[in-house]
């Protein structure tokens, strides 16, 4: 795909995207682990890309670097789920979505609750790496959309992810299970 660059694996395929430019203007820069984990993901908007452009075209490079600053805080991970997945089994409710329907996606979210606690719930982002009970600031629910930020104590926050978008098929069910998950816990919930 044109404006794509990937990193070379062993079966010398492209893996792991680095950089996008969009039709629309929006860059993505993505960066992994060493093992292809993502850990971080800088997205510009099309009105950051045309304002950069402006200011170098205008050689006003001192206000670059505080535009750069200003939409750096805007690092998010976004999961676009191929495979969601949601159920009640022995009292514990878990919903999933992955990137993927392979057996090991390569991204993806675990929300588990107990049917009873309404105080705790766990979450796993990727990797055992990135899980933990509790501690989201605050959860936004659209009618196909999880909007999760994330506290500054938390790893991933510390490893420059501050949002989680989790895109999915609209399901009213579905929608009703993720309230239920952040009902009553620990951080804000916003239902649009």
């Amino acid at each position: 795909m044109a404006g794509e660059v990937g990193s070379l694996n062993n079966s010398t395929k492209l893996s792991n995207l680095i950089h996008r430019e969009l039709a629309d203007g929006e860059v993505q820069n993505y960066f992994y682990d060493l093992h292809d984990q993502l850990v971080k993901a800088k997205i510009f908007k099309k009105e950051l890309v045309k304002h950069l452009a402006q200011l170098e075209k205008n050689y006003k490079h001192l206000h670059l670097k505080n535009v750069k600053k200003q939409y750096d805080k805007e690092l998010f991970m976004e999961i676009i789920s191929i495979n969601t997945y949601y159920k009640i089994e022995d009292d514990i409710l878990t919903i999933a979505f992955a990137d993927s329907n392979k057996p090991n996606p390569d991204n993806y979210l675990i929300l588990q609750r107990e049917v009873d606690d309404l105080e705790y719930y766990y979450y796993e982002i990727n990797s055992q790496q990135y899980s933990g009970v509790g501690g989201f600031k605050r959860v936004e629910i659209y009618s196909n959309k999880l909007v999760i930020y994330f506290q500054e104590k938390q790893k991933i926050y510390q490893n420059s992810i501050e949002n989680l978008i989790i895109t999915y098929k609209p399901d009213k069910r579905l929608n009703e299970f993720i309230e239920y998950i952040f009902g009553e816990s620990d951080c804000e919930v916003v239902v649009y």
